[in-house]
């Protein structure tokens, strides 16, 4: 089965819904499917077509790998997305800064575990761009829904 056909429709409504990046990552933690906002940013970041669908999740963050802090953010994600796909944990959210090729950026990342429609399980990273005080706060509700 391809990997695409995997995704219900209403998870895939609402992946296309949010209106920041948002991918849908499958059990091995590879990106199967992104939203608009996903595919614009990675355009607009240099990375070629399919624009990191395919690849690990942890390949395509836009963290950099030169620098300690970096390299410990990284980790820290990964462990997170990864602890969500095995169902360690539900849910996973970190805030992170970044120096993008768009210039500064401050996002927080919100890992949900997801069920496809053979049975299987994935997870879906939720982007989420915020200002410098941390202004963004998503209500309970948005949560509970995301996690469903």
């Amino acid at each position: 089965m391809k990997e695409q056909t995997r995704i219900c429709a209403p998870l895939i409504e609402q992946v296309m819904a949010h209106h920041a990046p948002a991918v849908i990552l499958n059990e091995s933690g590879e990106v199967i499917f992104g939203n608009d906002a996903w595919l614009s940013y990675q355009k607009l970041s240099g990375i070629p077509s399919p624009y990191g669908l395919g690849l690990q999740y942890e390949l395509v963050l836009p963290i950099s790998k030169e620098t300690a802090a970096g390299r410990y953010i990284r980790a820290t994600i990964d462990q997170g997305v990864s602890e969500v796909l095995v169902g360690v944990q539900p849910l996973f959210c970190k805030e992170c800064d970044s120096i993008t090729a768009l210039g500064p950026m401050k996002y927080r990342l919100t890992v949900t575990r997801c069920r496809f429609a053979d049975g299987g399980s994935g997870a879906v990273v939720w982007g989420e761009c915020i200002s410098g005080d941390g202004a963004y706060r998503p209500s309970r509700r948005t949560l509970r829904r995301r996690a469903a």
